[in-house]
């Protein structure tokens, strides 16, 4: 059987849902530094961020039942969280960047 993200045995999976999540959030984050005004409004897509982290969180200690079903998923989520998590930093860097310049002139 071909599977998409499958490269020489490996499942690549995780990685792949990883990137796709950074993209969204770094997309997002940006526009929303680059348009809004108020830092509340520039920090909706980190709000919206920290939803998985508490529920990842709460997984994590067994809030919803101790199972290794249960820790393995929050671990999948620890894993796509923490490669999305570059997406919202790197959306503050560029705009730190962009602001930097503008200011500059």
């Amino acid at each position: 059987m071909f599977d998409v993200f499958s490269i020489n045995g490996r499942d690549y999976s995780i990685l792949a849902a990883g990137v796709v999540v950074a993209l969204i959030y770094f997309v997002a984050q940006l526009a929303f530094c680059l348009k809004a005004k108020k830092i509340v409004i520039k920090l909706i897509p980190l709000y919206v961020f920290f939803i998985p982290v508490i529920y990842c969180a709460l997984l994590g200690l067994g809030t919803f039942g101790r199972s290794y079903s249960n820790a393995l998923f929050a671990l999948f989520l620890v894993l796509i969280i923490g490669i999305s998590a570059i997406g919202e930093i790197l959306a503050w860097v560029v705009y730190g960047h962009i602001r930097h310049r503008r200011n500059q002139k």
